[in-house]
Order: structure tokens, then C-alpha cells, then sequence
């Protein structure tokens, strides 16, 4: 499944970002991932692989250079093969 992510007042992370230091996504039940970059070669999103079908609840951070949340997404998506969850994150 993909993340793809956006920001809803419009900032662009570039790589490397000088007000990002990175993502980081957590999944119910799975993993958290940190340290994600905010842009990965043209791509602002994050790969995850091996979830099985179902629902999962998710949160995907934006964090910056002092370690602060900056930017924040809650929801929830479906798995039933290939998925891709586009999110766009709230400044806080």
C-alpha cells in the first residue's frame, strides 16, 4: 500500500527539507515508521508492505528539525490488495 501526502495550507517539502526533518506514520497494530523523509526523490509518501486485509486506523506526523509536530493527519483506510491513501496533513 502507498501514503501519499500533501499539506492543506499549501507547504511544499523539498529534499532535503529545511523546515521538515522527517514523517513518521503509525498504523494500529503495525510497526511505527520514523524518520521518513518528507520528499524521497520527487515522492512525498511512504511505501508499506505485508498488511493484511482489513481496516487500520493511522496517524501521519510531520516533524521538525526540534523534534516538534508540525503537521498532523488522522483517518482510516481499507487493505484488500493494492491501496493507496492520499492524506492531506493539518498544520498544528
Amino acid at each position: 500500500m502507498t501514503f501519499l501526502w500533501t499539506f492543506s495550507d499549501g507547504y511544499v517539502c523539498e529534499s532535503p527539507d529545511e523546515r521538515i526533518r522527517g514523517m513518521r506514520l503509525d498504523i494500529v497494530g503495525e510497526p511505527a515508521l520514523d524518520e521518513l523523509p518528507c520528499n524521497d526523490a520527487g515522492t512525498r509518501g511512504a511505501l508499506v508492505r505485508d498488511l493484511v486485509p482489513g481496516t487500520y486506523p493511522f496517524t501521519v506526523r510531520a516533524i521538525d528539525h526540534d523534534g516538534v509536530v508540525v503537521y498532523e493527519a488522522s483517518s482510516t483506510f481499507f487493505v484488500d490488495g493494492d491501496t493507496t491513501v492520499d492524506v492531506a496533513l493539518d498544520p498544528l
